[in-house]
């Protein structure tokens, strides 16, 4: 019957702008009636009904509230080297999907990217990047959800024809 989503953000880049620090943190409140809010509840988003869910299923709430957390730290600036790191957190009550699309809800996730860029164009090629890639998924209680690694190459020849290849090592 109802649904409501706020958020406030923030970014502060410091040492000369190369660096920033940035977050967010997301409010969620949804009202239906008992059979709608069942519905939430043993979605794909929320999955209620799981024996180890952190927010046990309930056939009649109708109200579920969340909230959603993020944290990051990158360099945004220079030649050649630049990355990023993050950690997010959705409770297992967090909802938006009236907003846009939620994938799931109970989650805490670290990212982080390193990149190698030479963006000059050289003898060979117009530009080059060379990036690495981690993440890892856990539900909010700790229980493990996914880990992987990623590795990138692009280049961009003197003739503008681009070549691109990489790889993932990933644990579902």
């Amino acid at each position: 019957s109802s649904a409501y989503a706020a958020a406030l953000d923030f970014r502060h880049r410091i040492l000369g702008n190369r660096y920033e620090i940035s977050g967010t943190l997301d409010r969620s409140r949804v009202e239906a009636s008992e059979e709608a809010m069942l519905r939430i509840q043993t979605s794909g988003v929320h999955q209620s009904q799981r024996p180890d869910a952190s927010l046990p299923l309930d056939s009649s709430r109708t109200v579920l509230n969340g909230d959603a957390e993020e944290l990051k730290f990158s360099k945004i600036a220079g030649q050649h080297l630049m990355f990023q790191s993050a950690l997010q957190r959705r409770s297992p009550g967090f909802e938006i999907n009236d907003l846009g699309f939620l994938r799931r809800a109970d989650q805490t996730s670290w990212s982080t990217w390193v990149g190698l860029f030479d963006r000059r164009a050289t003898r060979y090629y117009n530009n080059f990047q060379l990036n690495n890639n981690w993440w890892q998924y856990w539900t909010t209680d700790g229980l493990p959800l996914e880990r992987a690694y990623n590795m990138n190459l692009h280049i961009t020849l003197k003739n503008n024809w681009g070549w691109h290849m990489g790889g993932t090592l990933g644990q579902l």
